[in-house]
């Protein structure tokens, strides 16, 4: 099934160390940060709120540090790693990193402590082979010069379709 999404900046959420970035469907109201909130809140608030509270220490205070991420969810080169919640890291909410300025946020999942690897899980699956997919549509378009760093914010054409085998 093809689906179109865009990057869209989140204001609210960037601040003067980092800019968040979320991916946004057009076949959905939320952008996919939203999603997440919306979907897990009910069950983790407080962990929901330790993965929010996480985002604005990375804007307003240390930028996008390695150590804030669980880096390696992707391949070696896409950026592709997790936010997680900072009392179990049972929350992991799938982004891509772009050294300390800049975050592109997907939607994510619970990860068990009963489960080793996200592919034990199908939400966990589905969630990051969709950020790996946006990762390489956005680099490839980086490096055709269609979408290029301005300081640190993305501009170009930020507008995608790809093929969602899933659904």
């Amino acid at each position: 099934m093809k689906r179109s999404f865009s990057i869209e900046r989140l204001d609210e959420l960037s601040g003067k160390k980092a800019v968040f970035y979320a991916v946004k469907f057009f076949d959905q109201e939320n952008n996919e940060l939203d999603n997440f909130i919306e979907t897990f809140a009910p069950d983790f608030e407080t962990e929901v709120g330790e993965i929010v509270a996480r985002m604005e220490e990375i804007a307003f205070d240390f930028g996008a540090r390695e150590s804030f991420f669980t880096i390696g969810e992707g391949t070696i080169v896409d950026g592709v790693c997790a936010l997680c919640d900072k009392s179990n890291k049972n929350l992991r909410l799938y982004c891509i990193r772009y050294g300390n300025l800049a975050v592109i946020l997907g939607n994510g999942g619970h990860k068990p402590k009963t489960i080793r690897a996200l592919q034990e899980d199908e939400r966990l699956t589905r969630e990051n082979k969709i950020m790996r997919e946006v990762a390489k549509l956005i680099a490839k378009r980086m490096q055709e010069w269609e979408i290029f760093w301005k300081g640190n914010e993305l501009s170009g054409n930020l507008k995608f379709d790809f093929e969602n085998d899933e659904d």
